[in-house]
């Protein structure tokens, strides 16, 4: 048992290894043709070539072998998007050849954090018992309502258009939408709700019990809301909902070792198939995008405001209370300082975003928040919803934006809150008896 034991985390660091090896080489890779967007490949000196090793695997000790609830899903991809590429990419952008103290307490930090959130032991909260299944016919007229008032929102502000934009009309729509909801919190939030919780959630269920009605429904309604924003998430979201749902239907749970092999050897392909074609198409498409980028934003982020005065949120909700020292919000101060365009807005994750209101002590501030959040999910998981994989595809189908939203933004804006209530509100599972989706959807 013991030999396996050993075995097994041995091979764990292998693939991990393998994973961190095929990002540098990404990175090596992209900045010729994508140096014009700062990514830049500057060669390092042995000793942080080992940092960069053996950093990446400190959490993996306190990973479970089984994933069952919806947390373990969450931690696994923020150590894998999130974590990981901090660890690696930042130091090959970087001109120096020498180890950055700040950010190395950052990392520090960071490493910590997620390894806070690994122990995450299911919580009862006894204010969510409070909040019933609703009467079936209730909770729908409930749902039509929403969608209703949203649909009368919509058409409002942006009168009766249902166009879907190409790629080269997406920054423009954009910038429309800004633009017309500057001041309409409420259409905002309706977009965020329904766009990643609301029509998720009904388009997996409906995809559960065959209901032809609600998969149509929901799949033109995200395409209007694509219509409406432009945001590639937005329809990121829906097919990755899709593709949980089937292999959750298939195989119910993931082993973290699967997983890691997955991943590891999907990277690797990605790069095999880039230099068979000659063109860096995978990597631009899927490790650029997720795993670079993010890891470089957050990176100026803090090169930055290492430097400069944090925000103490005072952009956001802390408005009333601390005076803001800048224009812009942070996203558009690093759009416009490393890219010279003021209009850009250089998203961050929410652990990045906690360093720039109050530096590590804001990291662990939304460490915190976030680990409540995850258990608050967990117990609807195991005490509302008996263990039902709609939950856990609901919830993984959008950590597609944890890379690019604040903590307060992915509760309010992206809803989370709403899917708190969702899930503890539905009729659709029974309390004392497994339902028949429960375990397999």
């Amino acid at each position: 048992m013991k030999n396996h034991f050993l075995l097994n985390f041995f091979r764990n660091i292998f693939f991990i290894w393998i994973y961190v090896s095929s990002l540098i080489f990404s990175v090596y890779t992209l900045s010729d043709k994508w140096s014009y967007q700062k990514i830049e490949f500057h060669q390092q000196n042995i000793i942080i070539y080992i940092f960069i090793y053996l950093f990446s695997i400190i959490p993996l000790p306190f990973f479970k072998t089984k994933i069952e609830k919806p947390s373990d899903y969450v931690n696994l991809y923020l150590y894998f998007f999130t974590y990981i590429p901090s660890v690696v990419v930042p130091f090959f952008l970087r001109k120096t050849n020498s180890f950055e103290f700040e950010y190395i307490i950052y990392l520090i930090v960071l490493t910590l954090s997620i390894i806070y959130l690994l122990k995450n032991n299911t919580r009862k909260f006894l204010i969510l018992n409070s909040l019933k299944p609703l009467n079936k016919n209730f909770f729908f007229f409930l749902i039509f309502l929403i969608y209703s008032i949203s649909t009368i929102s919509f058409i409002t502000s942006f009168g009766l258009k249902f166009n879907i934009p190409s790629f080269s009309e997406i920054y423009d729509i954009r910038e429309e939408y800004k633009e017309v909801t500057r001041g309409n919190i409420i259409t905002r939030y309706l977009v965020g709700w329904i766009g990643y919780i609301l029509n998720i959630f009904l388009f997996i269920y409906g995809l559960s019990k065959r209901n032809k009605f609600l998969i149509i429904f929901t799949i033109i309604f995200q395409i209007y809301i694509f219509s409406l924003m432009a945001l590639k998430s937005h329809l990121a979201t829906f097919i990755l909902a899709y593709i949980l749902y089937l292999y959750f239907k298939k195989y119910n749970k993931i082993r973290f070792n699967l997983f890691l092999f997955l991943l590891s050897t999907s990277v690797i392909l990605f790069s095999i198939l880039d230099l068979i074609i000659g063109e860096d198409i995978f990597q631009t498409l899927v490790i650029r995008r997720i795993m670079i980028v993010p890891s470089q934003l957050s990176y100026f982020h803090f090169e930055f405001f290492i430097h400069n005065e944090k925000t103490y949120w005072a952009y956001s909700f802390l408005k009333y209370i601390n005076e803001y020292s800048y224009n812009t919000p942070p996203p558009n101060i690093i759009g416009n300082k490393y890219f010279n365009k003021p209009n850009m807005t250089a998203v961050v994750n929410f652990f990045i975003e906690g360093y720039t209101a109050f530096g590590y002590f804001g990291v662990i501030i939304v460490t915190i928040i976030f680990k409540k959040l995850m258990q608050i999910i967990d117990y609807i998981y195991v005490y509302k919803t008996n263990r039902s994989n709609l939950l856990i595809v609901s919830v993984l189908s959008i950590t597609n934006i944890f890379n690019s939203t604040s903590i307060f933004t992915l509760i309010l804006t992206h809803g989370i809150l709403i899917l708190i209530i969702i899930y503890s509100i539905t009729p659709f599972f029974n309390n004392k008896k497994k339902h028949e989706y429960s375990s397999h959807l």
